[in-house]
């Protein structure tokens, strides 16, 4: 199958650029251990080799065009100061994890003490009402939904919702973690339709 092209978001870009810039031997954070280490009360699953598979659509006004399989895993976790850092294959931007909240993470390579990273917004947590967590350059909020979401390998209560500007969603569940990403977009008529969705369609947690 052709390689489909897929939309990012802009904040999620912006992120994945800086986290490309080169590190000095002052902000080289050493890997850590999954294996033994690893021990965080964060909204998905982060204890071992997790990996997800999600059936990854592409959409055109409104219209479905072609889907293959996506893989999401964690490819890294190592220490960011005194925090632990959070590396995904795609999709997902650096993610730190402080007490129980996942933030938005920036790499900042520079000579300043502390200057080595930025936690930009909450992005993943329990919450109980709905939360703005940022609102630059866009509204970004996280908020609970009492629908259930159903997948090919089962169906999901008690679920959190991450939202950027109604363009980008992730669906979160604390015992299979990510369940459902899309992205949308506006047409001329300003009504918003999906552009790209990825459902979970597998997972491993070890």
């Amino acid at each position: 199958m052709k390689k489909l092209f897929f939309p990012v978001s802009f904040s999620l870009l912006l992120i994945s650029c800086s986290e490309e810039e080169p590190i000095s031997e002052a902000c080289a954070f050493p890997e850590v251990d999954r294996s033994v280490n690893l021990n965080f009360s964060a909204i998905i699953p982060i204890v071992g080799s997790e990996s997800w598979t999600y059936t990854d659509s592409l959409w055109e006004n409104g219209i479905f065009q072609a889907a293959e399989e996506t893989n999401l895993e964690i490819t890294k976790v190592y220490q960011l100061g005194s925090l632990a850092a959070i590396e995904f294959s795609s999709i997902l931007p650096l993610l730190s994890i402080r007490n129980d909240t996942m933030y938005a993470t920036r790499l900042n390579p520079g000579p300043k003490e502390n200057a080595c990273y930025e936690l930009l917004y909450p992005m993943f947590f329990k919450a109980g009402d709905s939360v703005q967590v940022d609102d630059d350059p866009s509204d970004k909020y996280v908020y609970p939904i009492n629908e259930i979401i159903n997948t090919p390998i089962g169906n999901f209560s008690q679920n959190v919702v991450y939202r950027e500007a109604d363009i980008f969603e992730v669906i979160l569940n604390e015992n299979a973690g990510v369940l459902r990403i899309t992205f949308f977009v506006y047409n001329a008529d300003g009504l918003r339709q999906k552009r790209r969705s990825l459902d979970l369609i597998s997972y491993s947690v070890q």
